[in-house]
């Protein structure tokens, strides 16, 4: 298979899931509120998400590299998926709709990492752009966000069946990705075993956590606290598409920057740029600013996210490669998370938007653990291009 036909495939399949994140973040809970459901159930149920984040996407990462295959599993479970979404269609009442939620949940959870794993396989198998591939996930959840709006238009009920649409097209967009397989995984101890008594990876699973939890008070609270310092709705999306545009630029030619400087070097420049970005976001919501600081999510999150991809991709052997990826999913995107969003909401409930400034925290401790897998770590990790 060439190289090009390989990138457009994975292209396709992070623009389809992409699509399913931009109809569920902002959308799920319009659906969710329409069956009756009062805030607190609904955090209940968007909760479960997280929980099985870390309960099943290692599970079923552990069974895949002792197969080896991916393909077809990534298939199957998003066909589970939207199968499972459209069973939210006959189910009513709060107890029916977190029984779904979390079949759902089981199924959908592992996707995202183990394409993550596929697409990184593909990039030494194939010499892929990573970065070029998963800029169109961003693009997607951008224009579907944007325009998901505008074709539910105040009809709630419209969300299921989009989302059921979307995750059916990543099934099938599942179906074109490459058939890279690996060796099977047949130590008896297990990846997860092995991953783990690894104070290597330990160390950046922390230090790719803590890049990711300083956008806890942003993800949370950097809509609220900007309409309510005054700010239009529109100038709002503005700095959300900003930081989503700058990401995307990132992307498309981050390659350059990894040859340079390698992925430690990624993960290093992430937490600089958050040393700079969380401590001036705190200083009020002046639209010069703002509009000035939102360009740095391309470093924040997208260096960091390449980094961290790039790290597991040349550090761990391919056998172990899908547990690693959901160790990295279950542990920076749940667990920290889980961790981190509460206490951005005590901190913004009590300081307000000078709570920012404790994100600088966060990526404080991701540049320590840098400059420690540094000194450490392999060359391939440490270095550009190999």
């Amino acid at each position: 298979m060439a190289p090009q036909s390989v990138a457009i495939r994975i292209a396709l399949f992070y623009a389809a899931i992409f699509a399913v994140i931009g109809l569920r973040m902002p959308f799920w809970p319009l659906w969710l509120s329409g069956r009756g459901l009062d805030p607190g159930e609904i955090g209940v149920v968007l909760a479960v998400s997280s929980w099985m984040q870390v309960a099943a996407a290692p599970w079923v990462a552990s069974r895949v590299d002792r197969r080896g295959e991916r393909r077809r599993v990534l298939a199957i479970l998003a066909a589970a998926a939207a199968l499972g979404y459209a069973l939210f269609a006959l189910t009513g009442g709060f107890l029916g709709i977190v029984l779904v939620a979390g079949l759902v949940a089981a199924v959908f959870t592992p996707i995202l990492p183990l394409g993550d794993n596929l697409a990184m396989l593909a990039v030494g198998r194939y010499g892929i752009d990573y970065g070029r591939a998963r800029l169109w996930g961003s693009i997607s959840f951008m224009v579907v966000a944007t325009a998901g709006g505008a074709v539910i238009a105040g009809q709630s009920e419209r969300v299921l069946w989009l989302i059921v649409a979307a995750v059916a097209a990543t099934a099938a967009a599942a179906l074109l990705l490459p058939d890279i397989r690996t060796a099977r995984h047949r130590d008896r101890r297990g990846a997860f075993r092995i991953l783990l008594a690894d104070r290597r990876f330990l160390a950046f699973l922390a230090t790719a956590g803590c890049l990711q939890c300083s956008h806890a008070m942003v993800y949370g609270f950097g809509t609220l606290h900007w309409q309510g310092a005054g700010l239009s709705p529109a100038f709002v999306g503005l700095l959300w598409a900003i930081s989503v545009v700058a990401e995307i630029v990132f992307f498309a030619w981050g390659k350059h920057a990894l040859a340079r400087i390698g992925p430690l070097g990624l993960l290093g420049i992430g937490a600089l740029a958050g040393l700079v970005r969380w401590p001036l976001t705190a200083l009020g919501s002046d639209p010069v600013l703002l509009l000035m600081l939102q360009p740095l999510h391309a470093a924040t999150f997208g260096a960091a996210h390449l980094g961290a991809m790039t790290y597991i991709g040349r550090t761990v052997p391919a056998e172990q490669s899908a547990s690693a990826q959901s160790l990295h999913s279950a542990i920076a995107g749940g667990i920290a998370f889980g961790i981190a969003m509460p206490l951005a909401g005590i901190l913004y409930g009590r300081f307000g938007g000078a709570g920012f400034a404790a994100m600088t925290l966060f990526s404080a401790l991701g540049l320590a653990g840098t400059l420690w897998l540094w000194r450490t770590a392999p060359a391939q990790a440490a270095g550009g291009s190999r």
